[in-house]
C-alpha cells in the first residue's frame, strides 16, 4: 500500500523529529514536558520526549553533525554523477528532493536548526493506529504544505483539507494519519481520533481531559528524569504482561507494572531504566538473570576483539525492592572511543559490503537523500518512521 500524502508530509516532519527534540526557548524542561502532557488525551499510556537543546552543545552532538556533513557531501557527489548521467531529477523540476540539502531548500525545514521538541504519546494497546506527536519549533507552513502536495501529486493523490476546532487538518481520502498546524511553532501529527482530542485540549474545549488527569502516568512522570536528552514512561497493561508471560525468554518480566527510562549525554553517556514489578522476588530474579547475561557477554571474544568490553562492563543490573534497575555510565573518553570504533568498523566493512552491490560501489554514510530521492515512509498502524535513502 502506498503511503498517503498526509503520511508523507507527516513523515517529512516526524522523521526529522528523530534527529532530536527539546525546547530551545524553555528555561525549565519540566515546564515544557508539563505543557506537552497537558496536550495529549487522558488515556495516554506511554510517552517519549526528545530534547535536542540539551544535546546541541555536547561532544556527541558535534560528532553527529560531522557524520551528517559527511553524508551530505557523499550525497552531493552521488547526485551530481546521477544528474550528469541523465537520471531522475536531472531536468525534472517536479522531481522529489534528491538530497538533504534539496529537502531543506524545497520544504523550508532543517531539523538540526529549526526543530525544538518532539513529544510522542501512545494509547494502551491495542492502539488501532492512534497516537499523538507534538512537534515544536520554527516551521514554514506554506513551504511544508507545498512539499506535501507535491509528494501527493507524484503518488496520483492529493491532500484533503478539512476543519476541526477552528484548525485545518490535512490527510488524503484513505489516510488515517492527520496533520495540523496549531500555530507557526507547533505541529500536531496523529491518528484520526487523537488528532481531534489534541486539538480539543489545545483550544480549551470544555470537558476535554488531558494526561495530567491520568494518575498512574502522573506518578510515573514524577520519577522520570525529564531534564535528560531523551526520556520516556509507560504504564504496562495486562495484555502486555500476558505476552511477556507467554514468552519463555521474557517470562521473568511477566509481572511488569510500569517502566521509566532516560538517556543523557551532556557529560559522557548516562542511561537508566526503572521497571516496577509485582514483587521483590520478581525484581531480584530479573536482576539476577540480566546480570548473568551481562557476565556472559563480557566473555565474548568478538566484543574483546572490537574493544567493546568496557561498554558491557559499564552496564549494571540490580533490584531495589520491587523495582528492577538497569544503568550504564560512560565518561566522555569512553564515548569518544566507542564512536571512533563504530566509525572505523563501518568504514572497514563498507568496501566488503560494496562488493555485493551492482557495480561494486561501496555504500556511503546513511543520508536522507541520494539518487533515489528523499522518500520517508510513515506506516499507519504505528508511528514508526524510517528514511529510505
Amino acid at each position: 500500500m502506498k503511503p498517503s500524502a498526509a503520511r508523507v508530509l507527516a513523515a517529512l516532519l516526524a522523521s526529522a523529529a528523530l534527529a532530536g527534540g527539546g525546547c530551545s526557548s524553555c528555561a525549565g524542561v519540566k515546564g515544557a514536558a508539563s505543557d506537552d502532557v497537558a496536550m495529549v488525551p487522558k488515556e495516554t499510556a506511554a510517552v517519549v520526549s526528545l530534547n535536542v537543546t540539551r544535546a546541541r552543545d555536547t561532544a556527541l552532538w558535534r560528532k553527529l553533525l560531522d557524520l551528517r556533513d559527511q553524508a551530505v557531501a557523499d550525497g552531493r557527489k552521488a547526485d551530481e554523477g546521477h544528474r550528469q548521467d541523465g537520471g531522475a531529477g536531472a531536468d525534472d523540476k517536479n522531481a522529489p528532493p534528491q538530497s538533504y540539502e534539496e529537502f531543506v531548500s524545497h520544504c523550508g525545514f532543517d531539523p538540526f536548526t529549526q526543530l525544538d521538541s518532539a513529544f510522542l504519546a501512545l494509547p494502551p494497546p491495542p492502539g488501532d493506529g492512534e497516537f499523538a506527536l507534538i512537534l515544536r519549533g520554527s516551521f514554514n507552513k506554506d513551504k511544508l504544505l507545498a512539499c506535501g502536495k507535491a509528494a501527493a501529486k507524484r503518488e496520483g493523490s492529493d491532500l484533503v483539507e478539512t476543519e476541526y476546532a477552528g484548525k485545518k487538518l490535512y490527510n488524503d481520502p484513505s489516510g488515517s494519519t492527520f496533520l495540523s498546524f496549531l500555530d507557526d511553532k507547533t505541529i500536531i501529527v496523529g491518528g484520526r481520533e487523537w488528532s481531534k482530542k489534541v486539538l480539543d485540549l489545545a483550544t480549551g474545549k470544555q470537558g476535554a481531559e488531558s494526561a495530567r488527569k491520568n494518575d498512574e502516568l502522573s506518578a510515573l512522570l514524577k520519577k522520570a528524569r525529564t531534564g535528560d536528552a531523551v526520556w520516556g514512561a509507560a504504564v504496562v497493561g495486562e495484555s502486555v504482561r500476558q505476552q511477556l508471560r507467554n514468552n519463555e525468554r521474557l517470562a521473568q518480566a511477566g509481572s511488569m507494572k510500569d517502566l521509566v527510562g532516560s538517556l543523557d549525554f551532556t557529560h559522557g553517556l548516562d542511561l537508566q531504566l526503572l521497571v516496577d514489578l509485582g514483587s521483590e522476588g520478581d525484581a531480584s530474579g530479573l536482576a539476577q538473570k540480566v546480570s548473568a547475561q551481562i557476565d556472559e557477554a563480557k566473555k565474548s571474544r568478538q566484543l574483546m576483539v572490537l574493544g567493546l568490553s568496557s561498554l558491557v562492563e559499564a552496564v549494571k543490573a540490580e533490584s531495589q525492592g520491587a523495582t528492577f534497575k538497569l544503568s550504564m555510565k560512560l565518561d566522555q573518553r569512553q564515548v569518544d572511543d566507542l564512536v571512533g570504533r563504530a566509525m572505523a568498523l563501518f568504514q572497514s566493512a563498507a568496501p566488503r559490503l560494496g562488493a555485493g552491490l551492482p557495480g561494486g560501489a561501496a555504500p556511503s554514510l546513511p543520508s536522507p537523500g541520494g539518487a533515489g530521492g528523499f522518500q520517508p515512509t510513515f506506516p499507519s498502524a504505528a508511528p514508526r518512521l524510517k528514511l529510505n535513502p
